[in-house]
Formats: structure tokens, sequence, C-alpha cells
């Protein structure tokens, strides 16, 4: 359920995709799935990509920052939660278009030498310098 929120599955009509996002997020809460702020990244992409207002994105990452610290609280994965939290860190610096995030997750990307996720965040860095 939480794939089939995505955009690009639903011929980019964001209504759909933000409706099911939430309809998915709703049926992992009441499920009490230990991933739950897997559910919530959907929900905060599917805003992001149909340019909801600042103020629902900004509500939405502070629903996921919290599922993302009760989750991290109770997995073995360290590698995994730092993916995810420096992930959360690059879709903020995209909204709030700004590079202090950025720096933060490249600072996680190095302490747990995630190459692949320092790349990504090295060519935003690029991005925002290039504006």
């Amino acid at each position: 359920l939480r794939h089939l929120s995505r955009p690009e599955f639903n011929e980019n009509n964001t209504d759909t995709a933000i409706k099911y996002a939430k309809q998915a997020r709703q049926i992992a809460l009441e499920e009490k799935r230990q991933d739950l702020a897997w559910f919530d990244h959907g929900v905060v992409t599917t805003l992001i990509f149909g340019k909801a207002p600042t103020e629902e994105i900004k509500r939405w990452f502070e629903i996921e920052a919290e599922d993302l610290y009760k989750t991290s609280r109770n997995t073995k994965d360290e590698i995994a939660k730092w993916v995810w939290t420096s992930g959360l860190l690059m879709d903020r610096a995209r909204v709030f278009n700004n590079t202090t995030d950025l720096y933060l997750a490249l600072m996680i990307a190095e302490q747990f030498n995630l190459a692949r996720r320092k790349e990504q965040i090295e060519e935003l860095i690029q991005k925002f310098k290039s504006k």
C-alpha cells in the first residue's frame, strides 16, 4: 500500500497519491508497525511532489522525525537508522531551500561510512552552491 501512494503510480495525480499515502500510514499506525516512519516518509514525499503548503510538510516532517526516533530505539540496524535520518535531512534541505540540514546529513554519512549517501549529499550541496 505504501508504494501505491507514490505519485508516479497515480498518473501524477497528487490528490490521489496523498490520499493513499495517508491511508497507508493510518493502516500502519493501527497495525502498530515498527516501520511507521517509512509510511510517514511516503506522506512527506507525496506532499513535496504535490507542492503542498510548507506548514503541512513541516508538520509531517515533525511526525516522521518523532516516529523515526521511536523506531530507532528498538532497531538493531544502526546503518538503516542513519541512512533514514540523513534522507530526512536531505528532504528538509530541499523543502526549506538551505544547506544546513545537508551538512548535518554529510556528517552522519561520513561518520557511518555511507559512501553512496555521501555522494548524494555532496551532489545536492553543489546544486545549492550553483544557484
